[in-house]
């Protein structure tokens, strides 16, 4: 059986994108920090790449617009309101 995603990582992906810290998703996840960067790095070795680029201060997307946490569906994120 091929390996699916959750939900929940889709969740915490995109929790990351829009506040681009970790901790400032987990605050919105209502989650711990170190949870969400669990759930990206298991995100990431599931799809083969990395998806974020990480800082001290921030996590990027290294295409934003693009990244998608499905290997053959890219999508677009819905722009900051």
């Amino acid at each position: 059986m091929p390996n699916r995603l959750k939900w929940d990582d889709l969740r915490v992906f995109l929790a990351v994108s829009r506040a681009g810290q970790l901790m400032a998703a987990g605050r919105a996840l209502g989650m711990d920090a170190a949870t969400v960067g669990r759930r990206i790095a298991a995100l990431e070795a599931a799809r083969g790449e990395r998806l974020f680029e990480r800082s001290p201060a921030a996590m990027r997307s290294p295409r934003p617009g693009v990244a998608s946490p499905h290997p053959r569906k890219p999508w677009r994120l819905p722009p900051r309101a």
